[in-house]
């Protein structure tokens, strides 16, 4: 090509650049970057007659090279697209579902002094303050503390999604619907036996030692509450009792209780179905029990004095309520377990 040609061509000309043949005839045999180890004329598009090629930037030679491919991959994390069952399911929504809940429960119990703690939430506490860690806020930190490090553990995306939260709440208010009708039912088999006349209205404890009868699906966990007075209203402490039973009998039972059932069934070199059913049945009997009293042989001692009096259809619908939160707990999650047993109770006020 002669100089006259290369300095006075169209802008469109392409401009021909042998990569091969020339590198050779000058003994060079380092890589040209517009060369592709043949003989191959490559073709590109000349804007100004001055300009000369340059070759490829060399970050853009590093980025392309397979071994930083490579390590790319192994660093950038690539999140799958979730479905909304699945992102229900994280601690962090759980955490994002509950924490409404936990604040306005502990809020209420600072500002109310007559409102009367859930059973856990007192046992929790008083074991806590045995090894001398009784802070008031330590034990609300502590489960916030549990579902994020759940979720870190599972490696799951730091995430908030607004409106995965507010589908949970209609598939908490179905679910506990669900379990209001399993309790209507359940009631009415035991209506016509002498069992269920005498546990319609059980005894209830306070925390002053006073009872007063209750319909027996009022609620169902342990401490009743009050009659009112104070600041809130006898509905709202109610309400406060209850999300206290959601929040802190699910942490005790689901997430502390059966994993420490499925450990004890691992290593008893249980199948999983096995281990899976033993842990669950006896989470879920310890879940019914604890809402009795239960004497202690050969003494006059009782367990639990601030639970009900024993009867077969309120002991056998809080066994079956045990399986369903536990079913909710491993299906759909820790958030959706606590909102069904917390609005489950308070649904019960309005029936």
């Amino acid at each position: 090509m002669s100089l006259f040609s290369t300095l006075f061509r169209s802008p469109s000309q392409p401009r021909i650049i042998r990569s091969g043949r020339n590198r050779r005839k000058n003994n060079d045999l380092s890589p040209s970057p517009f060369s592709d180890g043949t003989d191959t004329v490559h073709s590109t598009p000349f804007t100004n007659r001055w300009q000369q090629p340059q070759p490829f930037p060399p970050h853009r030679l590093a980025a392309e090279s397979p071994i930083n491919q490579d390590t790319e991959k192994k660093t950038k994390r690539h999140y799958p697209a979730l479905s909304y069952w699945q992102r229900s399911q994280q601690p962090l929504l759980s955490l994002l579902f509950i924490a409404p809940l936990l604040f306005f429960y502990e809020l209420s119990i600072l500002h109310q002094s007559d409102t009367v703690r859930n059973g856990v939430d007192l046992w929790l506490r008083q074991g806590l303050s045995s090894i001398g860690l009784g802070h008031y806020y330590l034990l609300p930190l502590l489960t916030c503390l549990v579902l994020l490090g759940w979720h870190h553990i599972q490696h799951h995306r730091w995430k908030i999604d607004r409106v995965t939260t507010l589908l949970m709440v209609t598939e908490v208010v179905l679910a506990s619907l669900i379990l209001l009708g399993i309790a209507i039912s359940l009631r009415s088999c035991f209506v016509t036996s002498e069992v269920a006349t005498s546990a319609t209205l059980p005894v209830e404890y306070s925390a002053s030692g006073e009872t007063s009868p209750k319909p027996l699906l009022t609620n169902i966990h342990t401490s009743a509450p009050s009659k009112g007075g104070g600041f809130f209203p006898q509905q709202l402490t109610a309400v406060t009792t209850f999300l206290g039973a959601g929040i802190y009998e699910e942490f005790f039972f689901r997430l502390l209780l059966l994993p420490t059932f499925l450990l004890i069934g691992r290593s008893l070199q249980l199948g999983f179905t096995a281990n899976l059913l033993w842990a669950v049945f006896a989470e879920s009997l310890l879940f019914a029990a604890v809402h009795y009293q239960i004497a202690i042989p050969f003494t006059t001692d009782v367990l639990f004095p601030e639970g009900y009096l024993f009867d077969w259809y309120g002991f056998t619908f809080r066994f079956l309520a045990g399986l369903y939160f536990s079913a909710l707990f491993l299906a759909r999650g820790f958030g959706i377990a606590v909102g069904v047993h917390a609005c489950y109770d308070i649904l019960t006020l309005l029936y």
